[in-house]
């Protein structure tokens, strides 16, 4: 839902609490290597357990709404990682 304000309530509540804000493209996490996209989560997740605490913004979330018939790398990283978030 482009245009309905969410990147800056984002930023409000970030500025509000007065924590960092991570912004998290799910879009940006597939790659096209075996194996990449896993490490992309592992990393995404290591910097943010790092600066903790913060406000992860988890951009591009419907991204995660795959297809059935999407590869099955794709479905494999959103079923591993949604839940460890």
């Amino acid at each position: 839902m482009p245009g309905c304000g969410k990147s800056l309530i984002a930023k409000a509540v970030a500025s509000r609490w007065r924590q960092p804000l991570l912004r998290l493209d799910v879009g940006r996490l597939f790659g096209s290597l075996v194996g990449s996209s896993e490490e992309n989560v592992r990393k995404s997740l290591q910097v943010a357990e790092a600066v903790a605490p913060a406000i992860l913004w988890i951009d591009e979330i419907f991204f995660v709404d795959l297809p059935l018939e999407s590869e099955p790398a794709a479905r494999k990283v959103v079923t591993v990682a949604v839940p460890t978030l």
